[in-house]
Order: C-alpha cells, then structure tokens, then sequence
C-alpha cells in the first residue's frame, strides 16, 4: 500500500485567489485572481500556446466586431456589431481570443506573414468590472497588433484605448521578463504588467474560477485546471491505498485536456444547501517530466466548504515515477513535410513507422496506417484545417505531431 497523506488549499472568500499546487512537494503559491484582466503567452512553444491569450471572466469580457476590422481602429464607429468570447476549458492554447479559424496562413486572431510573425487583423472590445459598481461598465477597444518571435526574443504588440478616440496607448510585453510563468498579465485599469503566476516548473494544478460550455451556456465555476505537460483521468475505486492502484493507474484512460479534473468533482445540493462530493472514484494525475518519465498521484477529494472559505480537503499518494514510451515530443532524428501540406505529408525517421493515425482537434480517429513501410500519408481527401498525427515506431515509442491541410 501506498502512504496516503492528506492536504487541503484555501482560495478565500469568493474565490479570490488561485492556488498553484506542485504534488511531489504539495508546495502552494497563492495568486490574487483580482489584479489581472487578460493574460498573454510567456510560452515556448511552436503551437497554439504561441500565441494564446487568457482572459479573468471574473472581471472581464470580449467582444470581437463582426463589421470592422483593425484597419478601421481609428475610426470604429457606434454602428459596430459585436459578438462575445469566452475562454475554453481544454487548452491553454484556445483562450478568448483565440476562437475561431485555424487554417494557414490564418491562426485565429492573426495572420502568419513571415516565421514568427504573426499579425493580427480584429477589433475586440473588452469590458471591465468596474469594482465601484459591481458592473462591467469600463470600456476599451482593443487590438492585438502582433505577436512576434525574433532572435530568441518574443513580444507582444497591444494597442487599446477609448471607443470615443479620446485616449488611446500602445504597449509592448517581453515574454519572461517579468514572467516564468505561462501567461504575462495585464491590468487594464493601472495599465501596467502584473506579477502573479510561479515558474512553469513549479506547479502542477491550479484551483481556480474559471468558465466551462455546460447546458447550452458559458457558465463560471470553481475547480482544477492542470499544466500543459499533465494529464488526468479517473479511475472507479473507493481505495487509494489499493495495492493494484498503481498498475491501474498505469493503464488509465488519460487526457490531455487541461479540464482533466475540472468541477464537476463536487455538487451543490439544493435540498441540504450543502456541497456533495463525487463517490468511488479516484483521480489519477500523470506528470510528464522532461526526461521521459512520468510521475503518477492518485486524488480523492473530502470536502469543499464553498464560496465562504474556497477551502477544498482531498487525501493523495504518490503512486511512483515511471519511464514513459509515449511523448507529445517527436524524435531529434523525426521530420515531419511539407507542412502544411496540400497532397502528401511526408516523413523521414531512423526507425520503421509501424502506425500512423490522423486525429481531428477534438481526438476523433479520421485516418489511419497500420504496418507501414512508407514514409508518407495521403491527406488530399482532407479538409482544410489543423489536424493531430500520432505516430508509433518499432521499438513502441510514440509521439504526436499538428499539421495544417492547405
């Protein structure tokens, strides 16, 4: 059996921090969740986490125009038509912002023009809660100029100001200057650069408020999101200190959403006016670690006490680290061309490719080659987009790679 230990974080009243929790050392960094407004990518990434953004739906919401774009900034006029954004709960990639297209050379809110250059051609308006009120009554138009990765530096470009013409500024943010964390955030009431959230490599899972598509709607709710290299799935045991637990845990059904754990752990009963926690079931976290490995933790949850407090209580064990054959990183000897790609999409790799699949954006199986000697996949009959294509060799390693059809 496992040593099961038990641990329990504090948001505050009304939820008003975020708890950043690293598992091997159920260490805590408490973020203030209401300095910040909208959050942009401190990422080193070659996907979406480039040149995604996050929005505090707590204090803020966006509206992109539906008959104006950036080059009618200057004068937007009150006949604009607007249609709001919400953060979804799956990746950190596919914040408010980026909703939408994603089909070379467009990419959501920019255009690709050159490598690293991305820039962007909409008018968003955001509203912010103005804390006198209580309402979102502040109001700026926004525009996200460029995003831009040149000689190992990357910055943000932001031009805002009022929808009247009567103020209006332009800003530029330095990825990891201020920052080592994943997003760079931003208070558009002190229009400064705010300091919140830890190093990358500190956490693990972040109790937090956030908005989740249930029933038809965008609704807020409090839960767990996970980092970028974690992975969650939930296995039906009662007992965490179950000797089989780790070989289960080995074999679970995980995925990389970053709601692997999300809200709905937990009930609010309206008869009792009290919160119920799920039953005989187990949540297991897998972190990726840089090396290969992995290390595995197994979660139950004991009691939430609510806005009054945001306290959660749960029991966790450390169930092991564990060589990993599976990896979202390709291969130093793996390439992957043309991409995007029109016709065929090749590949050159040391090893024989034993199966290829082909996945949408949501991880349904579109095409597949299993015992292939060949070294490309015909994609022709594709529709335009961005897809995943999951690759296993011979010696059972296994990675994933995006492509764009043309």
């Amino acid at each position: 059996a496992q040593k099961v230990q038990r641990d329990s974080v504090m948001m505050g009243n009304e939820y008003q921090n975020d708890i950043f929790y690293k598992l091997s050392d159920r260490s805590k960094t408490i973020a203030n969740n209401q300095t910040y407004h909208v959050a942009f990518s401190n990422m080193i990434s070659q996907d979406d986490k480039f040149y995604a953004t996050w929005i505090n739906a707590d204090l803020t919401k966006v509206y992109v125009s539906t008959n104006y774009t950036a080059t009618d900034y200057e004068t937007i006029g009150s006949d604009a038509t607007w249609r709001e954004l919400f953060n979804q709960d799956t990746s950190w990639g596919k914040g408010a912002f980026s909703q939408g297209t994603e089909t070379h050379p467009r990419y959501t809110w920019a255009k690709y023009t050159s490598n690293g250059d991305l820039r962007g051609d909409s008018i968003y308006k955001i509203q912010i809660k103005d804390a006198s009120t209580g309402n979102f009554d502040i109001e700026y138009k926004l525009w996200l100029k460029q995003r831009l990765s040149n000689n190992g530096t990357r910055t943000w470009t932001i031009r805002y100001g009022k929808l009247a013409n009567s103020w209006d500024t332009t800003i530029v943010l330095t990825d990891l200057v201020n920052s080592q964390g994943n997003f760079m955030y931003y208070d558009f009431i002190n229009h400064k650069e705010v300091t919140r959230e830890p190093d990358t490599k500190t956490w693990d899972l972040v109790f937090t408020r956030y908005t989740t598509f249930t029933r038809g709607l965008n609704y807020p709710v409090t839960g767990i999101l996970s980092n970028y290299n974690v992975e969650c799935a939930m296995l039906e045991t009662t007992d965490i200190d179950d000797t089989d637990l780790t070989e289960k845990a080995k074999s679970a059904d995980f995925t990389h959403y970053i709601n692997g754990i999300g809200f709905d752990w937990k009930n609010f009963d309206m008869d009792t006016f009290q919160f119920e926690l799920e039953e005989n079931i187990t949540r297991i976290v897998k972190v990726n670690q840089e090396n290969g490995s992995y290390d595995l933790y197994a979660i139950q949850f004991v009691q939430f006490e609510g806005r009054s407090t945001g306290k959660t209580v749960f029991d966790y064990t450390a169930l092991g680290n564990f060589t990993s054959t599976n990896s979202l990183q390709a291969p130093s000897n793996f390439v992957l061309y043309p991409n995007p790609a029109s016709s065929k999409l090749n590949w050159s790799h040391n090893e024989v490719v034993t199966s290829v699949k082909v996945r949408n954006m949501n991880g349904q199986l579109i095409s597949s080659l299993d015992n292939s000697n060949n070294h490309f996949i015909d994609v022709e009959g594709l529709q335009s987009g961005v897809y995943l294509i999951q690759f296993t060799d011979a010696n059972g390693f296994e990675w994933v790679q995006k492509f764009t059809k043309r």
